[in-house]
């Protein structure tokens, strides 16, 4: 599913190349404007420690970022947007992210199957 503007096939091709230059292991989840880009990201190599943020690909900067715990390296990622919030799911959690400002709104544990934040 799309998470804000629309991307081209080249434009996605493009901006990924960039991100792959300046971050680890990027996943570009979608587009804000021509330089800003919601893309999660690893911490360092072969971590489960995740960023999810607001990236400026012509700065190399976060302009907001938000912290995730995966379960291991390299699970399945589902990224989707209702209104101004964007919902990361992964195989144990679900975490709700404002899409203003990077606030982590809660993250649901399926494995305990409630709010743990």
């Amino acid at each position: 599913s799309q998470i804000g503007q629309e991307l081209s096939s080249e434009e996605r091709t493009t901006v990924q190349g960039k991100l792959e230059e300046q971050l680890i292991a990027p996943v570009l989840l979608g587009k804000k404007d021509e330089a800003n880009y919601y893309v999660l990201s690893y911490k360092k190599r072969q971590s489960i420690q995740a960023i999810v943020g607001l990236y400026n690909w012509q700065k190399k900067t976060y302009e907001w970022q938000t912290p995730l715990l995966l379960t291991k390296e390299n699970v399945p990622i589902e990224a989707f947007q209702v209104e101004d919030a964007l919902f990361i799911k992964v195989p144990r959690y679900l975490y709700k992210i404002n899409l203003n400002n990077g606030n982590q709104e809660y993250q649901f544990d399926y494995r305990w199957g409630q709010v743990i934040r």
